[in-house]
Formats: C-alpha cells, sequence, structure tokens
C-alpha cells in the first residue's frame, strides 16, 4: 500500500514541479531579453536625443560666430582699410570674446592685419593662406580644416569675404578656441563606460574623454567608413576593442564633423542580468510552495485509495478466514 501511495505521489509531484521549473526558466530568460532589450532600446533614444543636442548647440556656437564675422566684414572702418581703427575694433572684440583667439585680414594687395599683433616672416602672404583661399571660394562663410595652434590648444579658423562696393577686397577670418566644445563634449555621459566622441571632415579625432586618442586619424576603421556612407543622422551596431557597441551618430552640417556617442551593450547585460538573482530566489520559493501544494493534494488523492486499499484488504481477510472456516466443518464431517 505504502507503494500505491509513494507511486501515485511522485505521478502528481514530479510533472507538476518539473512544469513549475520549465515556467520559471522561461519566465526568467524572457524576462531577461525584454529588459535588455528595453534598456537597449531605450539608451539607443537618449545616446540620439543627446548627439542632437549636441550637434544643435554646435550649430548655434558656430552661427554666432558667423554672424560676428559678417558684422565684422561690413563695418565701414574695415571696408575702408583704415588700420588704426581696424586694431582698434579687432581688439575691443577679441577681449570680449574669450573663445576667440585671433581676428585678422588679408587683402587683394596682400596687406595683412591682426590682433594680437604677432611678428611674421617678411614674405608673408595672406592670399596663399588656406583662410583666404577658402573665403574667397566661399558664397557665404566658410570654416577651414582643425589644426593645432603653437600652444597645443586645438583651433579651427572662419573666414568672410570683404566687399566693397560690389568687388572683393580681401578676406577677414577669426581663430576659435575648441575648449568649449571638448568640454562640452566631456561632460556627456552615456551608460557607465559610454562616451561621446567628435571626429572631423578628415576622419580625425578632435575631442575624446581620453586625451591621447585626440589627433588620432581614424579613417581605417570600419565603423568611420560605414558613418560615411549613412545619412547625416544614424545608428549603427559595431565592435569596439572587442566590444559590442551601438555608435549614434550626426553630422554638423557647417564643420562636416561628425558627432558620436558610443554605448557599449555589456553595460545594459550587466544591469539585465541584475533581475537574475531575485527571479533566483523568488523561484525556489515557488518551487517550495509547490512541492508543499503538490503534497497536500497528493494526500488527499493518496487518502481514498489508502482507505479502499485497506477495505479491499480487511475483506481479502475475512474471505481467507470464511473460507478457512469452512474448511475446519468439512475436515469434522
Amino acid at each position: 500500500m505504502n507503494f500505491i501511495k509513494k507511486s501515485v505521489g511522485r505521478q502528481i509531484l514530479v510533472p507538476f514541479i518539473t512544469l513549475i521549473v520549465i515556467a520559471i526558466v522561461t519566465s526568467a530568460f524572457i524576462s531577461y531579453q525584454i529588459s535588455l532589450n528595453t534598456m537597449v532600446d531605450d539608451s539607443s533614444e537618449d545616446t540620439m536625443n543627446r548627439i542632437k543636442d549636441t550637434n544643435t548647440a554646435f550649430n548655434n556656437f558656430f552661427q554666432t560666430y558667423e554672424e560676428s564675422l559678417k558684422v565684422l566684414s561690413k563695418r565701414e572702418e574695415v571696408i575702408s582699410l583704415d588700420e588704426a581703427e581696424i586694431h582698434r575694433i579687432f581688439k575691443l572684440f577679441v577681449e570680449a570674446t574669450p573663445e576667440v583667439t585671433d581676428l585678422y585680414l588679408g587683402t587683394e594687395q596682400g596687406e595683412y592685419y591682426m590682433y594680437p599683433e604677432m611678428e611674421l616672416p617678411d614674405d608673408y602672404d595672406p592670399r596663399s593662406r588656406p583662410w583666404y583661399l577658402d573665403g574667397i571660394k566661399s558664397n557665404s562663410i566658410a570654416w577651414t580644416d582643425v589644426y593645432q595652434s603653437v600652444t597645443g590648444e586645438y583651433i579651427i579658423s572662419t573666414a568672410s569675404k570683404v566687399i566693397n562696393e560690389g568687388r572683393v577686397i580681401g578676406v577677414i577670418s577669426m581663430d576659435i578656441s575648441l575648449s568649449v566644445l571638448v568640454t562640452m563634449i566631456d561632460s556627456i555621459n552615456i551608460g557607465d563606460t559610454g562616451y561621446a566622441t567628435v571626429i572631423d571632415r578628415n576622419g580625425k579625432i578632435i575631442a575624446h574623454p581620453m586625451q591621447e586618442q585626440i589627433g588620432s586619424d581614424i579613417t581605417q576603421l570600419t565603423y568611420y567608413n560605414e558613418i560615411e556612407k549613412e545619412n547625416r543622422v544614424g545608428m549603427i551596431s559595431h565592435n569596439i576593442d572587442g566590444q559590442d557597441a551601438l555608435i549614434g551618430f550626426s553630422k554638423n552640417e557647417k564643420t562636416g564633423w561628425s558627432i558620436l556617442g558610443i554605448v557599449f551593450v555589456d553595460d545594459f547585460k550587466q544591469k539585465a542580468e541584475a533581475i537574475i538573482i531575485p527571479l533566483i530566489i523568488s523561484s525556489f520559493l515557488i518551487i517550495l510552495a509547490s512541492i508543499f501544494v503538490s503534497t497536500i493534494i497528493s494526500r488527499r488523492i493518496t487518502k481514498p485509495l489508502k482507505e479502499i486499499a485497506n477495505t479491499m484488504k480487511k475483506a481479502a481477510k475475512q474471505i481467507a478466514a470464511g473460507a478457512s472456516t469452512q474448511s475446519e466443518l468439512k475436515n469434522k464431517e
């Protein structure tokens, strides 16, 4: 009878617990995947929003100096090439604008006006300089490539034609420190280990949280070429230094720079895996509760069987006793 009880109990308990374990494992896996995908989607959206906002801030930054340069190029003192007045105006502007390191004007005759003043070679000709050539070629405001000054600071120049009575008489230009933009990029935190960086139109890093990376040429890297093939704004998946990463990017239309936000998938996996331990604990408690419940159910099912078995046992004894009595009577006869 104990065998019957144990057998029935096992038949109820084992499948019941097995189904619960399968359900819990499946639920844990699905919960992990959903959490991971949700965090990846949310972080991707947040990264893109930050990069777009940064690009807008860059545009506003550059627009400010474009407007200033336009105003300066139309000043009567500049158009008339009044050296004393040009020096006075340039001095006032540079001293009032910390990001502007130099302001200068080159004329079609080769004359050169600059503040702060700097000693230049006797054969210096502004007309051969990149800023002058870019300014002449541009129909609006020209932006040069980023370069490193003698102080080690990264600089970008913007240039505009100076026009007098419909004739180009020279080009006015200013050097702008990128320190503000670099600080802006450094302040962007993406995930636990992600970061933002800026690549110029020649594929060189001009802003990066790791200073040793600045100036590096990344044109040979696969993800750079993928970004160059994409539209102005987008998101790509790539492996960086052995880690899966999502790279959001936005290309700045004024400078041709690419502003990148890089977030590593491992950041999300670690957070998603944090739900596993609570699931294991809750699963263990559920299994214990399931064993308790299934044991009660098993007992309720096996109890009637036990009673039937006992009844059958008694009946069997009675039958055996009756048979024994009949046998004794026959023997006496």
